[in-house]
């Protein structure tokens, strides 16, 4: 009996001795850093003081960390005093169920951009109240309220942890994946959604708050059902979030009601667009006459400008051949090369005679596929710029009310030329033509027909830029260009 006795007496010393201890490594952990810059006094101050600030950056679930420090105080308070022991055992079990959600908010201001580098002083600070609450832990759990509250809060810690377990299965989206996401986007294409690797983290335009991670191609899925109004495509769409567990059945229910798209899906320009376009057959030989076709103009003027001052080529195109033969109907053809070089050099620089060599069979084709005379355009837009419409004679008569009213017509050419004529006309300063070769390759053949080398350096046109492979996908999403657009997502899908 004596040496019961003399264990009795021992066990509150070492339960007060180890309180005593938890409770110096507690107090010293707020002399020490704790997190980033901080000390850990600042960081207790600064927990009481912030978490119910509307920052977006400081997580909801700060409120954890800042009533930490008054209920381990408390704790040990009521614990050295031995009073109130259901108060100890509900602290006890709050205290350990606060601990794992003040590392969650850290997790998530961390993701928000906040410096939060946990250091010495936070763990000293843990292992001090740990200690402290384990001193009286298991007399607190003889209370079946106590066992109640602890698995409660173990259960809600187990479902908030999900989207951080979800997250361990989860990596960096890779160039591809990206590039995928990009092109099923803009050109909402959902097929090409499934080939976006299934555990790829997605963009952080996608997310409510950075911590809270998505998949790249549920965000896929998702948005490109809002621009096709498809609700049957949020059956592909998986939760990296705690509804995970039953089914995704949030997530699911949010795609469905989503009416526009969340974020953006910018190519960016960047290297990893780039070589995925190449990876699917879209290189820089194949885009090489994109950017022409793009803004022709903006290729052709400094090179006509060029030419001007060369003054063997204005006597070398006036003896290139002539294509000036009588109009043949139901005998049209596209326009040669030279045929186009012929009307530009008229229009830009008032040469009218220019237009005679052009045959009157050719025809050149706008970006409506209309297909008009060369000849006729080429006295036309001479006609609109001097505002003579002597020329528009050389034209030939309309045969119906379209017809009239087109320019490359007698009738048509002539009220155009009244307007531009009007000093109250909008028009007053505009300029017309020239037109523009369908392709670099046609004003590169012309040019060595009249002399010039294929090497001269104004011949070659330059690689296309990141920007330019960006312009392209935006071009393949154009409702007029929807070949081009079928033939890109067939290669796209065929890429393994």
């Amino acid at each position: 009996m004596h040496a019961l006795s003399a264990q009795s007496v021992a066990n509150p010393k070492i339960a007060k001795a180890t309180l005593w201890f938890g409770f110096s490594l507690f107090a010293v952990s707020f002399a020490l850093p704790a997190v980033g810059d901080l000390k850990g006094i600042a960081c207790a101050l600064f927990a009481l003081l912030a978490w119910g600030s509307h920052d977006n950056q400081i997580s909801s679930l700060a409120v954890f960390g800042a009533l930490l420090n008054p209920e381990v105080l408390a704790l040990f308070l009521l614990s050295i005093l031995q009073r109130a022991p259901r108060l100890r055992a509900v602290l006890s079990v709050v205290i350990l169920f606060s601990v794992p959600m003040t590392w969650i908010a850290i997790h998530r201001m961390n993701a928000a951009g906040m410096f939060m580098e946990l250091r010495i002083g936070h763990f000293v600070w843990i292992i001090g109240i740990v200690v402290i609450v384990l001193a009286d832990l298991q007399s607190a759990f003889t209370f079946s309220f106590a066992r109640w509250v602890a698995g409660a809060a173990g259960a809600i810690v187990a479902v908030v942890s999900v989207p951080y377990l979800i997250a361990l299965t989860m990596h960096p989206a890779s160039g591809m994946d990206v590039f995928y996401y990009v092109v099923a986007w803009n050109l909402k294409e959902p097929a090409i959604c499934g080939k976006i690797d299934r555990n790829a983290i997605g963009r952080e335009d996608q997310r409510e708050f950075r911590a809270d991670l998505t998949y790249m191609q549920s965000d896929c899925y998702r948005n490109v059902a809002a621009m096709l109004h498809r609700p049957d495509l949020c059956d592909n769409v998986r939760s990296a979030r705690a509804d995970r567990l039953l089914g995704s059945v949030v997530a699911d229910f949010s795609c469905r009601k989503q009416k526009y798209t969340v974020g953006t899906a910018m190519p960016g320009a960047g290297p990893d667009f780039v070589l995925g376009m190449r990876s699917v057959g879209y290189g820089d030989q194949e885009l090489t006459e994109f950017p022409y076709q793009n803004r022709p103009d903006n290729y052709l003027y400094p090179v006509l400008a060029m030419l001007r001052t060369d003054s063997s080529f204005l006597r070398r195109l006036e003896a290139s051949p002539s294509y000036d033969e009588p109009l043949a109907p139901g005998q049209e053809r596209d326009a040669h090369p030279l045929e186009y070089v012929d009307e530009m050099v008229a229009v830009q620089w008032d040469l009218p005679s220019l237009c005679q060599k052009i045959s009157p069979n050719a025809r050149v084709r706008s970006s409506t596929g209309y297909a008009g005379s060369l000849r006729a355009t080429c006295y036309s837009y001479i006609a609109f710029n001097r505002r003579d419409d002597s020329l528009c004679r050389t034209l030939a008569p309309a045969k119906n009310s379209l017809e009239a009213n087109q320019g490359d017509f007698r009738e048509g050419c002539m009220r155009n030329v009244a307007v531009l004529r009007n000093p109250n006309s909008h028009l007053q300063w505009a300029h017309y033509g020239p037109g523009y070769f369908p392709a670099w390759t046609q004003f590169q053949e012309a040019a060595h027909q009249l002399g010039y080398p294929h090497s001269a350096p104004w011949l070659q046109l330059p690689n296309p830029t990141p920007q330019d492979y960006e312009n392209y996908l935006w071009y393949l999403a154009e409702p007029e260009h929807s070949a081009a657009r079928s033939e890109f997502v067939r290669r796209v899908l065929a890429r393994q």
